[in-house]
């Protein structure tokens, strides 16, 4: 079987840090409230589907298992190494949860052709393990798969291959075919949730929502970044998760050499509040899992939870020598 290969990266250019940057957001007019919030332990017992990577000289290796929420107990799985936890069917697949069907039926995946130049997408049935190739695509016009949803897969360009800006298209994993999404511009689209596409344009510096039965777009979170002309810009918002009311969680990076990342919850085009009380690992937040507890995400110390009242530890990194946590899916 075949792993998926993420192709989607965050592009950034690294920038000098020349001004002070303010840290009010501008959000059509109106100063969002950015209320402080502590970590607090909360009591949940569950075991939380992780991946961790560990690197040792010039690999890294991976291990699928699960930790014990509250202890932060791991327990490596023998039985399969994969990406997402399909708790369902109590199954791991080897893509990220994005690549997958909610039921688990179905995941999508891309490769790069080794006998010639280019790309090709396939679909698998889980149950029966069923590979088709439904997209051959020349190297020089190659898309790279974002989510996939019942309706088909959404999809985004390799800017360094296709030389298209951004956009969105959706591929029918039935007919094979390939149309563009209206309203999706050239904004660099991260993530497909709850009806619609979130990204951003190439500045980075706000976060827009695009409407997938009616392609308006609205701009929901602005905040500026500090650039140096000539040189880049600072990281702009990422959208790493959901919370139970569907609200997006994003991380922002808004100054560069030496970033500051911030957590912010976006309520709504006018609304936004700063997050505090979850230590940021070293590099990036890794995307959150939504379950019925809240939404978890790795931190520096520990696996946490966020809910309507902040973030809360709810188990500590395992003792020892550990690796580079990602969440792999619900804790139960």
């Amino acid at each position: 079987m075949v792993t998926s290969i993420p192709l989607v990266m965050r592009i950034a250019t690294l920038a000098m840090l020349s001004l002070a940057l303010s840290a009010v957001l501008v959000a059509c007019g109106r100063l969002p409230a950015s209320p402080s919030q502590s970590s607090s332990p909360i009591q949940v017992s569950c075991s939380l589907p992780v991946v961790t990577w560990t690197k040792n000289g010039g690999t890294s290796s991976s291990q699928s298992g699960f930790i014990t929420v509250p202890s932060g107990a791991f327990e490596p799985d023998p039985t399969a190494n994969g990406l997402t936890y399909d708790r369902a069917n109590s199954r791991w697949l080897p893509v990220s949860a994005s690549q997958a069907l909610p039921d688990g039926s179905f995941y999508t995946y891309e490769v790069e052709l080794q006998d010639r130049p280019g790309y090709q997408i396939h679909v698998v049935w889980v149950e029966t393990g069923a590979d088709k190739t439904i997209l051959d695509m020349p190297y020089d016009k190659a898309y790279s798969i974002l989510a996939m949803k019942p309706e088909g897969i959404y999809l985004v360009p390799i800017l360094h291959k296709s030389g298209t800006a951004g956009g969105l298209w959706l591929l029918s994993s039935t007919r094979a075919t390939l149309t563009e999404v209206p309203g999706a511009g050239d904004l660099w689209w991260q993530v497909i949730e709850g009806g619609a596409a979130w990204g951003r344009p190439a500045d980075g510096d706000s976060l827009n929502r695009l409407d997938l039965s009616t392609g308006l777009v609205t701009t929901w979170f602005r905040h500026a970044i500090a650039e140096q002309p000539g040189i880049g810009f600072g990281y702009g918002p990422q959208v790493v998760g959901f919370d139970l009311s569907g609200r997006p969680l994003i991380e922002f990076v808004p100054q560069a050499p030496v970033p500051a990342t911030e957590m912010w919850l976006v309520s709504s085009p006018t609304q936004a509040n700063k997050l505090t009380g979850f230590p940021l690992p070293g590099e990036s937040v890794r995307p959150g899992v939504r379950d019925t507890h809240g939404t978890w995400f790795v931190g520096a110390d520990g696996f946490y939870l966020y809910t309507d009242t902040g973030f809360h530890r709810a188990a500590p990194m395992p003792p020892g020598p550990v690796g580079d946590f990602a969440i792999a899916g619900s804790c139960e």
